[in-house]
């Protein structure tokens, strides 16, 4: 993608609509190398989340662990995988966006494979330790490496290729607790064994990518590094404004899977939710091109938080298992328009620079969010009530920033809300 020029160094207000290769008019059909990246995402997804939920569960069972090193593990790894695309950015932008999303993949693999090697043997619980860190850094690398390839392409196709990432995220969202359900039969390390596997050959496959359009170069010249993030006042302010959403967020690997396994009554039914997410999700998305096409990226923003706060606050007065899933339905719809929002207008920031520290920045915002909501969820769901509602009452007062991004936005950018 072309730079913006030093006259006109907004993103959203360049008169620039082509690239190289790109015609005028409606979104071009996106390049074969571009639907690529895709079917990647929507396989380590599935691969992730085959084995990803039990992660606690695995760890706690290898002899001579327990429950806090398990706790000590999963602190780690959420820490790594969401402050580390940040600081591994400069590096990614540096040594090649796809050679990070490769090593990140091989990371991840092998993190699975020492996870399921430890539980199957009497190697030392101490293990985990390292294995939860590395297994953070590989999600921080691949990260900060994908979501720098998709935020340096063309305009024409950035918009559509972040939503079909959010599509194909869920459809490895849905597939990937499925088989996990079925590998875990016989043992979490057998899920965790088939997941280090699938990833590892995913890690090969990228490594035999050669598209010009997938190996991108570094940015270079003025705009280029942290500084630039730092002072885009705007973006940081929608970086803020969005960390309530990201509270609620959390619930989906909180309190709504504790609250499904009590209704149910079974531990078992804790994976409907990521289900239920997924295949929301994947029709959620289809209705975002529309929005897209019109203008109204921030409009589906405003929308979707709306619905997320409204029924993450009702998810505290349910009784039924039926009920809660219902309210996830209403929620997937919400999330799955904020999450392909946030993304898109991460793009549009970065303009093709400096685009694995926009979305490391971004990822950051949701660390801090999910680390609260986490905590929350899991108090509210253990018993003590009231905790969904504050982060529900807290998501209505994210109002007021994000009114002050939209309004800015269009009055310095000309971007219809």
């Amino acid at each position: 993608m072309i730079l913006a020029s030093q006259e006109n160094p907004l993103p959203f207000t360049s008169n620039r609509n082509t690239a190289e290769g790109v015609p005028r008019g409606r979104p071009a059909w996106l390049p074969a190398p571009l639907k690529r990246i895709a079917i990647l995402q929507a396989c380590m997804n599935a691969a992730h989340f085959a084995a990803m939920p039990m992660l606690a569960v695995l760890v706690a069972g290898i002899p001579g662990a327990g429950a806090k090193l398990a706790g000590t593990a999963l602190v780690i790894y959420f820490v790594l995988s969401r402050t580390g695309p940040l600081v591994l950015a400069p590096l990614a932008e540096r040594f090649g966006l796809w050679n990070t999303v490769t090593v990140g993949l091989c990371l991840r693999g092998a993190s699975f494979l020492f996870l399921s090697f430890l539980a199957w043997t009497t190697a030392a619980a101490s293990g985990a330790i390292p294995a939860a860190a590395l297994l953070g850094l590989g999600q921080a690398a691949h990260e900060a490496g994908i979501y720098g390839v998709m935020g340096r392409q063309a305009a024409q196709w950035r918009d559509r290729l972040l939503v079909l990432n959010g599509q194909a995220l869920n459809v490895g969202c849905v597939v990937g607790p499925l088989a996990g359900m079925g590998l875990a039969l016989w043992s979490p390390a057998v899920a965790f064994a088939g997941g280090g596997i699938a990833l590892l050959v995913l890690g090969i496959w990228s490594a035999t990518e050669r598209s010009e359009l997938l190996r991108v170069r570094a940015s270079t010249g003025r705009g280029f590094g942290l500084s630039r993030v730092l002072t885009d006042r705007l973006f940081l302010l929608l970086c803020v404004a969005l960390v309530p959403f990201w509270a609620v967020f959390a619930q989906l690997f909180a309190a709504f899977p504790m609250l499904a396994a009590e209704l149910g009554g079974s531990a078992a039914w804790a994976n409907s939710i990521l289900i239920v997410n997924g295949l929301v999700g994947v029709v959620a998305l289809a209705l975002v091109a529309r929005w897209i096409e019109c203008g109204l990226v921030v409009s589906m923003l405003f929308a979707g938080l709306a619905v997320a706060f409204a029924t993450v606050a009702g998810t505290t007065f349910v009784q039924t298992l039926l009920a809660l899933l219902a309210l996830v339905v209403l929620f997937s719809v919400g999330e799955s328009f904020v999450m392909a929002a946030s993304d898109i207008l991460t793009g549009r920031h970065a303009d093709g620079r400096s685009t694995a520290l926009y979305f490391g920045c971004l990822n950051a915002s949701a660390g801090i969010g999910a680390a609260i909501g986490g905590y929350v969820g899991a108090w509210d769901a253990s018993g003590s009530k009231g905790g969904l509602l504050v982060l529900a009452a807290c998501g209505a007062l994210s109002v007021v920033p994000m009114a002050i991004y939209a309004t800015d936005l269009k009055r310095l950018r000309g971007m219809s809300t």
